[in-house]
């Protein structure tokens, strides 16, 4: 606790295991379908909290992917010129 009476964690981030699951793309693909968590955490042997919190690195990925691809297709333009 500190000073204020607040009960503090000094616990380390939890390590997603969804991330380096063997099955990641089917996992995203379905998490992108809409499919329930609870379904898909026991198609994997998963939790539905850890896919609730990788649901994050989703959102990440689709955001880069996407400004990788207006790169992609703005070199493209500047190509035909």
């Amino acid at each position: 606790m500190d000073v204020t009476g607040i009960e503090l964690s000094l616990a380390m981030p939890r390590t997603c295991t969804v991330c380096p699951h063997p099955h990641r793309d089917d996992i995203d693909r379905r998490l992108l379908d809409g499919a329930p968590l609870r379904n898909i955490a026991k198609q994997f042997s998963l939790s539905s909290a850890s896919l609730f919190r990788h649901n994050k690195h989703i959102s990440k990925v689709l955001s880069n992917a996407r400004q990788e691809a207006e790169i992609l297709r703005a070199d493209g333009l500047m190509d035909t010129t």
